[in-house]
């Protein structure tokens, strides 16, 4: 197998010991022999020299390495976008900001995703990490199974993805033409649009992969986690973005996104255009889109039809919320009163807070339940880009766990 040429990038600011951290999990991976791969660590001026003094010192043995420093602080988003711009002499590029860690096959699952969605014009990026909760409606996230290592979302990974170069030069131009600016009716998760900062480069690629109708490989178990560290995001340290690390001997199945039955939409919803595969044979045929968790705008739904959990005085049909994945519960016709199938115009617009929040707490032994709790509790309280007022009282209503 002819592999392309893929640096390695990290992106840190005033991090050092998260830096060294992931710069050892680096070094203990496992690379082809006789393949050169260059690493690029840049450093976000802060005042300190600290990082750039860990990468300075840091020695690396499969190819070149580049230290830079930069003279003007540029914050995350444009600290991000010159980081990616570094694609332009390569084939492909990991980025790592500086709070992950890698598992030892990471790079075995690039370069083999690589070479298989290579040419693949509906795919946007390839991602290391992969989502364990929705962050939505801070509720368990788990795809439907099938017989690949992989699913795809119209989400953006930002915490160890990778671009080759024509993925990134596609979103670079679209982002400086200015196509992708943001505005209540762009179809994103309402979060995105009212709580992530303007620092967020994440958000305008999140805008893009909407926009152009793109997907993003997630594998099945992380080849990257994320340790949470104070930051740009956060005052203090969590742990709640830990993903489960795939520790196997690095043999992996891909699927084409064509053939692919766990593929999900913007808001980590099962996508609608793969309906039929999880209704059940009685309901195939229904213009339907799937709101299980709720968290929906039903203004930008355009389906006729429409699976949620939000209240509906007109159900055509009702089902339970037991089984894990949550489509499994309408494929199975599982009996309940959880998730309702109607027409989109008779649903309440109103997210079913206590009702979710019953669930998720359904799914959680009740011996952690208090320390799952504090620690969704804590990913608000910690963010400097939480909004007062409305958020906070609808948050604290969310996760009030009742004896």
């Amino acid at each position: 197998m002819s592999y392309r040429s893929i640096v390695i990038v990290i992106a840190t600011y005033n991090r050092p010991e998260s830096l060294n951290r992931l710069l050892k999990s680096i070094e203990n991976a496992n690379y082809p022999k006789s393949y050169k791969i260059d690493l690029i660590v840049s450093c976000d001026y802060s005042g300190v020299f600290d990082c750039e003094n860990v990468a300075n010192d840091f020695s690396w043995k499969f190819g070149e390495k580049k230290v830079i420093a930069h003279k003007n602080n540029l914050g995350l988003r444009k600290h991000i976008l010159y980081c990616g711009d570094l694609v332009k002499d390569y084939d492909g590029i990991i980025m790592l900001e500086d709070d992950l860690w890698v598992a030892p096959n990471f790079f075995k699952f690039i370069i083999e995703a690589d070479q298989f969605y290579k040419g693949d014009e509906r795919i946007g990026q390839i991602s290391l990490y992969t989502n364990q909760i929705d962050e939505y409606s801070n509720s368990r996230f788990v795809p439907l199974d099938q017989a690949a290592d992989v699913f795809f979302m119209q989400v953006p990974s930002s915490w160890g993805q990778y671009w080759t170069k024509e993925q990134w030069l596609a979103f670079k131009d679209c982002y400086e033409r200015g196509d992708l600016k943001i505005d209540k009716n762009s179809l994103l998760p309402e979060d995105v649009l009212h709580i992530w900062p303007e620092s967020s480069w994440k958000k305008y690629f999140y805008n893009y992969l909407v926009k152009k109708d793109l997907f993003v490989v997630y594998p099945n178990k992380a080849l990257s986690t994320n340790f949470g560290e104070a930051g740009t995001h956060y005052f203090q340290k969590h742990l709640h973005n830990q993903a489960v690390l795939d520790n196997s001997n690095g043999k992996y199945k891909f699927v084409t996104l064509e053939a692919s039955n766990s593929v999900y939409d913007y808001n980590l919803e099962y996508h609608k255009d793969n309906s039929n595969y999880v209704l059940s044979q009685s309901l195939q045929g229904y213009d339907v889109e799937f709101d299980l968790n709720g968290t929906k705008n039903l203004n930008k739904i355009n389906s006729e039809y429409l699976i949620s959990s939000k209240t509906c005085l007109k159900p055509i049909k009702q089902f339970g919320y037991d089984l894990i994945p949550k489509e499994l519960n309408i494929t199975y016709n599982l009996e309940g009163d959880f998730y309702t199938l109607a027409k989109t115009s008779d649903f309440s617009s109103e997210i079913p807070k206590d009702k979710i929040m019953k669930r998720n707490i359904q799914f959680v032994p009740q011996a952690i339940t208090t320390e799952i709790g504090s620690l969704l509790k804590s990913r608000y309280e910690n963010s400097n880009s939480f909004k007062l007022g409305n958020k906070i009282i609808s948050f604290f209503r969310f996760f009030s766990f009742k004896k």
